[in-house]
């Protein structure tokens, strides 16, 4: 399924740089005293784009912007529940950004180099997270959102392409954007490690279930840590790391590496598809593929104020009509605060 040799290549190397970064992190920090601090709330940032990639792709999911609160609601000696709120908007486009209405001799160009749907999808989403015994997560939520017009996809990608000085001519397929489309969805995470006393290895199955008029689909993955960890109830990875009270543990700082190989079920993808309902769609749709795989590695490091985690993302094909497999990377930054 990843026999992709120009990417995983890619991907070798912004590897080989997360590890050398990995390591002068470790050198720096050793040299620092911990910080005496605990909060209870914090903010995160995560942007999306094949940019970040830095091998001049441009197409398929091709950004993201993400604003995240968290809050911790309780804490017990059994339980450690943290309420979260998050925006969040996403771009999706064909194989490439230069696709001209009609080809050219240095160009393609026509409808049927519109490979996949061009979609925005605009949402916001509520959840609840409860770590259960400091080792099992439990994550239900609930999301509203719109993809078409009421997304406003067209207008964030023409922004950012004039600011770095895409001409707008090639803006056009997004006259063939998916239709409006409002829709809810209902969201279950559950994580149990199977190794997780280790402060340097862990080893976490994780099941995804998202059902509702946007989207309906299951995940299955593992995510594989490895560096200096702390425990899932108090894990930047897993967003839980936030104190009411003092807890020494939480202020030891973390620097890991990540994988997160995953499989995907799509029943259904509004980004894709459109409208389940509509008898006509206006914009150009297609089906979702019924399997996805993902291939996720990173580097995450957090002291008790701040995280910073890069990742870079492989994924198979998400419709049909969708000539190549698609790839992006992503920046996140988190400030907590409170108490």
């Amino acid at each position: 399924m990843f026999s992709y040799t120009h990417h995983f290549s890619a991907l070798s190397r912004m590897l080989g740089l997360s590890v050398g970064i990995f390591f002068s992190i470790s050198t720096h920090i050793f040299a620092q005293k911990n910080q005496k601090e605990n909060f209870n709330q914090q903010i995160t940032f995560t942007g999306d784009n094949n940019f970040l990639l830095f091998n001049g792709d441009d197409g398929y999911y091709t950004s993201g912007v993400f604003l995240r609160y968290d809050r911790l609601r309780s804490k017990s000696l059994h339980k450690k529940q943290v309420f979260s709120f998050e925006l969040g908007q996403q771009l999706y486009t064909a194989y490439s950004r230069k696709i001209l209405p009609n080809p050219t001799s240095q160009f393609p160009g026509g409808l049927s180099q519109i490979d996949r749907p061009v979609a925005g999808y605009l949402f916001a989403k509520s959840s609840l997270s409860t770590v259960f015994n400091n080792n099992i997560l439990l994550s239900v939520g609930v999301s509203a959102g719109s993809v078409g017009n009421h997304s406003y996809g067209r207008e964030i990608y023409a922004f950012w392409h004039s600011v770095v000085g895409v001409k707008s001519h090639w803006n056009w397929v997004w006259d063939y954007q998916v239709e409006d489309k409002l829709g809810a969805n209902a969201h279950v995470t559950v994580a149990l490690p199977v190794v997780h006393n280790n402060q340097r290895f862990q080893l976490t199955p994780v099941t995804e279930a998202t059902a509702g008029t946007s989207f309906t689909e299951l995940t299955q993955a593992v995510v594989i840590q490895y560096g200096r960890l702390l425990k899932m109830h108090n894990s930047s990875f897993w967003q839980t790391r936030l104190q009411s009270n003092s807890d020494p543990e939480n202020n030891t700082f973390e620097l890991f590496l990540y994988l997160k190989p995953a499989i995907t079920y799509q029943l259904y993808n509004a980004t894709i598809e459109g409208s389940r309902y509509a008898s006509e769609q206006r914009g150009i749709t297609d089906k979702p593929m019924s399997w996805v795989g993902s291939y996720t590695a990173g580097l995450c490091f957090a002291k008790a104020r701040y995280s910073l985690s890069y990742q870079f993302v492989v994924q198979t094909r998400e419709a049909k009509r969708q000539f190549h497999h698609q790839s992006h990377a992503s920046i996140s930054m988190t400030y907590r605060f409170g108490n």
